[in-house]
């Protein structure tokens, strides 16, 4: 008995999570549509997806949302040797809350191209945007070795260690595309493709092959 009640208690308890994250996923795609997309496309199983860009100095907030999944990157991350990284949902819930606030951030309607992202517009944070975002960047990418000049520094620290990186539901390709990498895997798929065996070369001509690993409209 004991133990069925602490599988229902275990399966209750992650129902809940389950059902609290998929109400912040709606909450944080719902701030997304008020703004414009600096960039549309569609997936390999034709389904929509949007992408949102906003610049913190050099570094670039890209969020991606298909259907009703949203998933962050940052492009040129602070304290990480990583190009593109892939935030965690928690980070990504705290862009969801600066978004409602216009005195955070302000459009540019301005073309910028980013790896292989062409943006317009995008969105500039401001300086109480850019005070927020560093909050949200030392609690997503915090480096143990340096203490900051502010007392969160340790809550910070303690809060890394808890984050875990949920990328279940990214667009496949996306991440080589923002990446750069998209155009080179190509080629050498191609080249994989095309090259006939020694058999093929005697037996018969073989046919040209293209592939698109993926595409952008």
């Amino acid at each position: 008995m004991t133990k069925l009640i602490t599988i229902l208690l275990v399966s209750f308890v992650t129902l809940s999570a389950n059902a609290q994250r998929n109400e912040s996923q709606r909450e944080v795609v719902a701030a997304l549509k008020t703004l414009n997309p600096s960039f549309s496309g569609n997936a390999e199983n034709c389904i929509r997806y949007d992408v949102y860009a906003f610049k913190y100095k050099k570094v670039w907030i890209v969020a991606l949302n298909e259907s009703e999944n949203v998933d962050s990157f940052i492009i040129n991350a602070p304290r990480t040797e990583e190009s593109t990284y892939v935030a965690s949902f928690h980070f990504t819930q705290g862009l969801g809350k600066i978004i409602p606030n216009p005195f955070y951030y302000k459009q540019k309607n301005k073309r910028k191209e980013v790896n292989d992202l062409e943006l317009y517009p995008y969105y500039k944070l401001k300086w109480s945007g850019k005070k927020a975002m560093k909050g949200l960047l030392y609690t997503e990418i915090t480096d143990k070795t340096v203490r900051p000049k502010f007392f969160l520094w340790r809550v910070f620290a303690k809060k890394q260690d808890e984050l875990k990186t949920e990328a279940g539901s990214l667009k496949p390709g996306f991440e080589n595309s923002i990446n750069g990498t998209n155009d080179e895997l190509e080629k050498e798929t191609s080249e994989a493709i095309e090259t006939p065996t020694a058999q093929e070369v005697i037996t018969e001509e073989v046919p040209e092959k293209k592939s698109k690993l993926f595409g952008k409209d």
